[in-house]
């Protein structure tokens, strides 16, 4: 099975440290967000065509983000 090492240069890299090891929380939170804003597109009746339209912008935005 192969691994990864992945070495930082402590009190220099620490911040970097924490969003590498925290990535899979934020894949989480931005994943959620993305489902929520689905659902207000999706059921929400009686929105503005301009809060639907920004909500699935955003979407758009978060989507991209999770691709990269």
């Amino acid at each position: 099975m192969p691994t990864v090492t992945l070495t930082f240069r402590i009190p220099e890299e620490e911040q970097e440290m924490h969003q590498t090891l925290q990535g899979e929380h934020f894949y989480s939170i931005i994943s959620e967000a993305d489902n929520h804003l689905r659902s207000f597109i999706k059921y929400r009746e009686g929105q503005s065509a301009d809060a639907l339209q920004l909500a699935d912008e955003v979407r758009a935005i978060l989507r991209e983000a999770l691709l990269q």
